[in-house]
């Protein structure tokens, strides 16, 4: 399980990847805060735009990912130690993820966003899966024993494996020229 367990923390970070992108993006800054025009759904955004939008959205999501991958390590090493761990933190960090990715699915989506060419077929799919992951996380949440969170867990592992979602996100990123390395290339977003 233990194997298992670590494939789908992997899969859970590569739902919100992201990576180093143009130069807004490592700036840690937006050049789509300056031009409202394009949010305003008047031209697709550039590459670069698209990046750093991507950027300021995912970035978060992967802050709240990398606190629930730990939280969710620890308590299952409490668990697999014959401890007694508690359930409530988990359950509220969780309930944060699916918000979280909620938040994301429904920023990526938004009407006046207009993806570039490049990514406009990807982009449907994999905001469908960050609803489907929330719906997930939301069944997560409502656990009430450890024991049935860790089983549902692993249905939402199943459910990731089968998604091809990490497929997806590495085309994204590659087309709009961000790099692999989530949490060094959120640095920016997250910390400030």
């Amino acid at each position: 399980m233990k194997k298992r367990l670590a494939y789908a923390l992997a899969t859970l970070l590569l739902l919100t990847a992201c990576g180093p992108g143009g130069p807004a993006a490592q700036a840690g800054g937006s050049t789509l805060a300056a031009d409202a025009g394009i949010l305003a759904g008047r031209e697709p955004m550039s590459i670069e735009d698209a990046g750093a939008y991507y950027m300021e959205h995912v970035c978060p999501v992967n802050k709240v990912v990398f606190e629930f991958n730990e939280l969710y390590l620890d308590t299952y090493a409490e668990a697999e130690a014959g401890e007694s761990p508690s359930l409530a933190p988990l359950i509220e960090l969780t309930a944060k993820m699916r918000d979280a990715h909620q938040g994301l699915a429904d920023a990526l989506s938004e009407g006046g966003v207009l993806w570039p060419a490049a990514v406009e077929e990807e982009m449907d799919p994999f905001i469908g899966n960050l609803y489907d992951g929330a719906t997930s996380l939301d069944s997560l949440a409502k656990s009430e024993t450890t024991e049935q969170f860790f089983a549902i867990m692993e249905e939402v592992q199943r459910k990731d494996a089968e998604s091809g979602d990490a497929a997806l996100v590495r085309k994204i990123r590659a087309k709009l020229g961000l790099l692999t390395d989530a949490e060094k290339s959120c640095k920016n977003y997250i910390d400030s």
